[in-house]
């Protein structure tokens, strides 16, 4: 489950939220009131979901990486 703060907290502590978003590979949600949230992700897990939503568009290509093999 991701951590969440809110938009001033964010604001006031970004270090201590970039850090703990790299340590623990999980997104921080930043919620700001009436307005949507926005997630603080380590770029390379943010790559890892596109590639795997790319590759998972080709239901060939998704019945072949969900086989289970025997």
């Amino acid at each position: 489950m991701s951590n969440k703060t809110n938009y001033t907290e964010a604001c006031n502590n970004f270090e201590k939220i970039y850090e703990e978003a790299i340590r623990t590979r999980e997104p921080v949600v930043v919620n700001r009131e009436g307005a949507e949230s926005v997630s603080v992700i380590p770029t390379a897990e943010l790559n890892s979901i596109i590639e795997t939503a790319y590759l998972f568009q080709s239901p060939e290509n998704a019945a072949r990486l969900l086989a289970i093999p025997l």
